[in-house]
């Protein structure tokens, strides 16, 4: 269990990297404790997901989709979100040696699991309004412009690299992001 003295200062760290503030890493806790902590980041930002999705299953994509079991559909979307969670730390763990800088890794892998929590609090708003509200439906695009942007900054910053290579790790959970979301919506849609 988190306590609440950690969880608030990684929220603080969190929003001040939001506001291009590199102090914002200080409130973190780059140890391997505070590296399995950050992981509650997806607990909490669980059911802001799970709003997402439903948002999103109440769109236009979904409305000529076949009937889905409910259990199905929690099974499916429940392992989306695991690996969503847990593919790209992995996948950092040789891009970050790649680079020559494992050091930072578990202090990157931190930033990144509280900024997704941030994250996930800016998107669920921005999908809300962007699926009931036609003139603003590009609202989300814009905030996931927003979240590269933020998660470039914390690869720059907490990673120490230069801002091309801040590239690769965004780049990578874009792509794993992508993938999941392709696989999720191809086993939603198809009939059992």
């Amino acid at each position: 269990m988190i306590r609440l003295q950690d969880l608030s200062a990684a929220i603080y760290g969190a929003w001040r990297l939001a506001w291009v503030d590199p102090r914002g890493l200080a409130y973190f806790d780059a140890s391997e404790r505070g590296y399995w902590q950050s992981f509650w980041a997806a607990v909490i930002a669980a059911p802001a997901y799970s709003l997402i999705v439903a948002i999103n299953l109440s769109g236009p994509d979904y409305a000529d989709a076949p009937p889905i079991d409910d259990l199905r559909l929690l099974s499916i979307e429940l392992i989306a979100y695991v690996i969503s969670w847990t593919a790209f730390p992995l996948a950092m763990v040789t891009v970050t040696k790649m680079l020559g800088r494992e050091a930072q890794y578990m202090r990157y892998i931190v930033a990144a699991n509280w900024g997704g929590l941030l994250e996930m609090t800016a998107f669920l708003p921005a999908t809300a309004v962007g699926e009931t509200v036609p003139a603003l439906e590009v609202l989300p695009v814009l905030v996931s412009v927003a979240m590269f942007s933020y998660e470039w900054y914390i690869a720059r910053t907490a990673l120490a690299i230069t801002s091309r290579q801040a590239l690769i790790p965004v780049a990578i959970n874009f792509a794993f992001g992508l993938i999941i979301a392709i696989i999720a919506r191809a086993l939603i849609l198809t009939p059992t």
